[in-house]
Order: C-alpha cells, then sequence, then structure tokens
C-alpha cells in the first residue's frame, strides 16, 4: 500500500504501547466509513500521542484508509462534539487543525450538513472520486437522482451538501464506492441478499470482494497504529 506508507509516513509514533484487537480478516464487524473499530480504540490512542495534532492526524489517517490505499473513492465520518478520557474532542482538533498537509496531498475534506453536534465530513480523492461520478452508469444514476451538471466534481459536491439539508440522501452510497447495484437496490427498497460494510442486493460475489478488499486497507492502518510505525506527520508542517 505504498500511497498510504507515503501520506503516513510522517505521523508520530505513540509514546506508549497501544492495544488493540484487531477482528480477523472475515469480519463484518467494521463498518467500512466508522473511524474506528470501537470508542475504546480511540479512547486507547489518543493517550498514546503527546501532540494533539499527531493524534488528530492519526483519526484522519485511519478515517480515510481506504481512499489512501487508492482503492475507495470517498469515506463518511462522524467526528462527535465529545470529549474522550484522555480530555481530547476530534471535533475541537478538526476545528483547530484540519487535515495535516501531507495527508492534504492525499486527501480533501467536505462538510455535509447534520443535525445535532458535531460534524460530518466526507473524506475524498478528487481524482478517484472524479472518476466514480463520470462513469456512464454513475452519470446515468446522477441524473435520475435529480442532479444536474453532473460533470464537475466541486458543483456534484454543492448539490450533495444542498441536498443534505433536507435530509440524507442515500445516493451518497455512490460517492462511497459502493456498487451502484446495491445503491440502487436499497435507495428501491429491495430485499437485500448479503449485509456487510453495506447491503449488497443481487449477485454478492463482487460487492463481497469489495467489502473485503475495503476492510484490509482498513486494517493496515490501523495495524500500522498499533505497532507505532507512523513517524512524525504535523512537525513538518
Amino acid at each position: 500500500m505504498p500511497s498510504v506508507l507515503s501520506a503516513l509516513h510522517r505521523i508520530s509514533a505513540p509514546s506508549c504501547p497501544c492495544p488493540l484487537a484487531l477482528p480477523s480478516a472475515g469480519s463484518d464487524a467494521l463498518p467500512s466509513c466508522s473511524p474506528c473499530l470501537t470508542s475504546q480504540f480511540w479512547r486507547d490512542v489518543t493517550q498514546c500521542y503527546a501532540r494533539e495534532e499527531d493524534c488528530l492526524a492519526a483519526f484522519v489517517a485511519v478515517s480515510g484508509a481506504e481512499v489512501l490505499a487508492g482503492i475507495k473513492p470517498a469515506n463518511l465520518v462522524r467526528i462527535a462534539d465529545r470529549s474522550h478520557r484522555c480530555g481530547r474532542n476530534f471535533y475541537q482538533l478538526w476545528r483547530q487543525h484540519g487535515l495535516a498537509a501531507p495527508l492534504a496531498r492525499e486527501l480533501a475534506a467536505c462538510e455535509l450538513p447534520v443535525e445535532g453536534s458535531g460534524v460530518l465530513v466526507l473524506f475524498y480523492s478528487p481524482p478517484l472520486l472524479q472518476r466514480r461520478l463520470l462513469s456512464r452508469g454513475a452519470q446515468a444514476f446522477l441524473r435520475r437522482c435529480g442532479y444536474r451538471q453532473t460533470r464537475q466534481l466541486d458543483t456534484v459536491l454543492e448539490q450533495l451538501v444542498a441536498r443534505c439539508r433536507c435530509g440524507f440522501p442515500h445516493e451518497i452510497g455512490l460517492f462511497l464506492g459502493y456498487p451502484l447495484k446495491d445503491v440502487a437496490g436499497f435507495m428501491a427498497g429491495k430485499s437485500a441478499s448479503r449485509q456487510r460494510m453495506w447491503k449488497i442486493f443481487g449477485p454478492p460475489r463482487r460487492s463481497e470482494a469489495l467489502a473485503d478488499a475495503f476492510f484490509q486497507a482498513r486494517v493496515a492502518v490501523l495495524e500500522q497504529v498499533r505497532r507505532g510505525r507512523l513517524q512524525p506527520l504535523m512537525a513538518a508542517c
């Protein structure tokens, strides 16, 4: 995963061991758009980073793991406005620091309207997401959903943000790299044939292979964090 390692080689190593219980590769317990396995993960990790900027950088790196790996166009992450046991609040850190410079070379961020406290962030790779949305099937799907000017990424994201103000737009699964058949099946209210990181409709083979690839990319970054192999990221900014 060279793109992950190149983006993460400047994140500082934890100053203490971080005990993580990583699931097996076949587990369905890890949502593709959740930044951690359990809340306990970040309660442990935040206590291992002396610099809050490094802790935030690790959070963003794990949140965008599959995107950094170049196999997923975007991840959707809810950053809650609450403090962990260590006293750190990722929402406040996000407002202070945002994307670290090395990560910003690989990721972009789009904040989506959300009810309640915190913020909903779409972490995405501009070239990957542009390629995803420009496919013939995606273009037709977006037009059926009521999108206009579907060929410019910034314009499509502006429309997505506007639609979020009227409720959660389920077509966002297309942005997240889920198979179009699964996104359309979910929106049509069909019966799912499988449940993985998302609901799978129809023949499951391709969808399950994709879910496995997403899972492995996330676990690889979690393993980097667990072993303290991430070197200073924010120090060079």
